[in-house]
């Protein structure tokens, strides 16, 4: 019976991560590549498209200063405290030409707690490139203090692996010295850290007729050496 290599982990590859790697957002130019990838933005939610704030050095949703944060709906934003003018579907999507780690998140404009409520943002990824969910989470308060307007959240305890992920603004009621306001949302998306997953493919096995070609020429030289003596 011949011998048989079955090559049953031919298909797999085996995942490591390169050494982390951060995309500033410091440009309209929608398109961003370091690390070997290359990342889109595009507006997917409700309002103007995508939009640059160069004075935030950040990327938002609208078509001016005045509207260009994610949250704040075309027409503007009016009060603060009733939350006038905002909305929770101006949406950004980050779409990677490669699968990557999901590091951090860094936003601009982002409150805190200056005011007894802040900004809040639903981020969701996706399988693949493809509009199914695989999870979401809400990002709220970190408690970086209120004066401080750049807030990066962390992922990676989170062990995501993703293609593509969406920012959407959030808005909803907390309760301040006793009363329910409406938590406004406007911010901006200044930059991301992610590392690139390096994809190596296993070592090729040696077919088996390679194997039965070696032990053949093995079994010669015996031979020979045998009838040589």
């Amino acid at each position: 019976m011949k011998a048989q290599v079955t090559v049953a982990a031919a298909a797999l590859l085996i995942s490591g991560l390169s050494s982390a790697t951060a995309i500033n957002f410091n440009n309209g130019s929608g398109t961003y590549t370091a690390g070997g990838v290359t990342v889109s933005v595009a507006s997917t939610g409700t309002g103007a498209g995508r939009y640059y704030s160069s004075v935030e050095n950040a990327l938002g949703v609208g078509n001016s200063s005045t509207n260009g944060g994610i949250g704040c709906k075309d027409s503007g934003c009016s009060d603060i405290f009733t939350g006038s003018g905002f909305v929770n579907t101006e949406a950004l999507t980050f779409t990677f030409s490669e699968k990557v780690k999901f590091n951090t998140l860094s936003f601009t404009q982002w409150e805190n707690n200056t005011l007894g409520f802040g900004d809040a943002a639903t981020v969701t990824w996706y399988v693949g490139t493809t509009n199914t969910v695989a999870g979401s989470t809400l990002l709220t308060n970190s408690g970086q203090g209120g004066t401080d307007l750049i807030d990066t959240f962390s992922f990676t305890s989170l062990g995501l692996e993703i293609s593509k992920f969406t920012v959407t603004s959030y808005k909803g009621t907390k309760t301040v010295n006793g009363s329910n306001v409406t938590a406004w949302s406007s911010f901006y998306i200044s930059s991301l850290d992610y590392s690139k997953v390096a994809v190596v493919p296993p070592p090729v096995p040696v077919p088996a007729a390679a194997w039965l070609m070696g032990s053949g020429l093995l079994g010669l030289a015996g031979l020979a050496r045998r009838r040589a003596a």
